[in-house]
């Protein structure tokens, strides 16, 4: 009799506690309403995404350690020739941690996944949304941004180290070396790169694409050209290297095409006419240049060609031309 007095009490009992899990089940879920989470995610990848919206919105809606690397990416996503399109959120989850670099105070995170093209290429990635303490649901911030890093001060030709600008914006810092990694915040966009090295080279714009969530995006091969300025430069470096001829052969670029003479003192009666100078890439090339000369035959003229390698002033960037100058008779 005992035994089965006590069954429908433990049968009540259970039927209880199921009913007690089901309720606390259905209160924690239904306590958790991402909507507000996904509404700020939405309104942040719209201004990402529309091109007619200014980026400096995103400062209202992004929370990151140092806003005025939010403020640098703003400025360039401005200037990108392409924003983000396509762009649909996936699923969303709570989170108990961020990545970020956000240095306010957070009771709720939520993670939202997000898909996008760019440059002709699919690409997902997640962003983590923020509820400040003490914030209402309009307040959810994005804490880890869709976004890249690209370190623009890595550029370096030959010995120089190259000056990059986006549009018409500056973005190496000036000092700092190649050898001092510095990855810089950037939203993911397709932007128009262009590099120089100071007034004497530069290149034509060349599109770097950055995507979210990667390293260090690694920047474009650049194709400089000489400028006027820097054409000029070189043309009078190359002038400058026949100066030693005046003090004999040592260090002279002709004596090779004179050896065969034998030179008097005073041999060398200067060039009669500049080479022309192309310059491509690192690579000199001179033509129908001419020289004079005294022999113990008498006087003669050399039409020469030949080529060279330009040097850049580490500090500076200013050209110069490598020694002795490669010639041969024309």
């Amino acid at each position: 009799m005992t035994s089965v007095s006590r069954r429908p009490v433990l049968v009540a009992a259970a039927a209880v506690a199921g009913v007690v899990a089901v309720l606390v089940t259905f209160v924690v879920l239904a306590g958790r309403d991402d909507s507000a989470a996904r509404h700020a995610a939405e309104r942040y990848l719209d201004v990402l995404s529309d091109d007619s919206q200014d980026p400096a919105a995103l400062a209202d809606l992004v929370s990151v350690g140092d806003p005025s690397a939010l403020e640098r990416a703003d400025a360039l996503l401005a200037a990108a020739s392409e924003r983000i399109s396509d762009v649909t959120l996936g699923d969303s989850r709570e989170v108990t941690t961020a990545r970020t670099t956000s240095d306010v105070a957070f009771d709720r995170f939520e993670q939202v996944e997000v898909r996008y093209r760019l440059a002709g290429e699919r690409h997902r990635a997640t962003i983590t949304l923020g509820l400040p303490r003490s914030g209402s649901d309009d307040d959810w911030r994005v804490v880890t941004p869709l976004a890249g890093e690209v370190d623009w001060n890595s550029a370096s030709w030959g010995s120089a180290q190259l000056d990059l600008s986006v549009g018409d914006i500056a973005v190496t810092e000036p000092g700092r070396s190649t050898y001092e990694p510095d990855a810089q915040l950037v939203h993911p966009g397709v932007y128009p790169v262009r590099a120089s090295v100071g007034p004497y080279f530069g290149s034509d714009e060349t599109d770097l694409a950055v995507a979210a969530g990667t390293r260090t995006t690694p920047l474009p091969e650049f194709r400089l050209a000489p400028t006027a300025e820097g054409t000029a430069v070189i043309a009078e470096q190359v002038r400058a290297a026949f100066e030693p001829c005046a003090h004999g052969t040592a260090s002279c670029p002709a004596t090779a095409l004179v050896d065969d003479d034998e030179l008097p003192t005073g041999w060398w009666h200067g060039l009669v006419r500049d080479p022309s100078v192309a310059i491509d890439g690192s690579t000199i090339t001179l033509r129908d240049g001419a020289f004079r000369y005294a022999s113990t035959g008498g006087e003669r003229t050399v039409r020469f060609s030949g080529t060279g390698q330009v040097t850049l002033d580490p500090g500076t960037g200013e050209p110069g031309v490598a020694v002795p100058l490669h010639l041969e008779r024309s």
